[in-house]
């Protein structure tokens, strides 16, 4: 507890500078705009690749999630015809 109440001290106001004090003052006021404007819109063919990309990039690492999960889970077999027994 005492470690806590001492490291206290370090703390103190976060010093600000006369000229941002200032500058935040004569600042224009915001203008709100809608976020992403964007003039190039991907057509069906780019869509379509783009999806199977990410659906690849999904698919291997879940594969190999669910088959090491699988391959956990099912028994082991007893093996073949006799082995060799005559």
């Amino acid at each position: 507890m005492a470690a806590f109440v001492g490291s206290s001290g370090f703390m103190g106001k976060p010093v600000v500078a006369k000229s941002q004090v200032c500058a935040s003052k004569r600042a224009a006021p915001i203008k709100m705009t809608a976020a992403g404007e964007a003039d190039m819109v991907p057509d069906m063919n780019k869509r379509n690749i783009m999806n199977v990309f990410l659906a690849g990039a999904v698919t291997v690492p879940f594969g190999a999630v669910v088959g090491g999960w699988l391959y956990f889970l099912y028994p082991p077999s007893k093996g073949g015809a006799g082995g060799g027994v005559i």
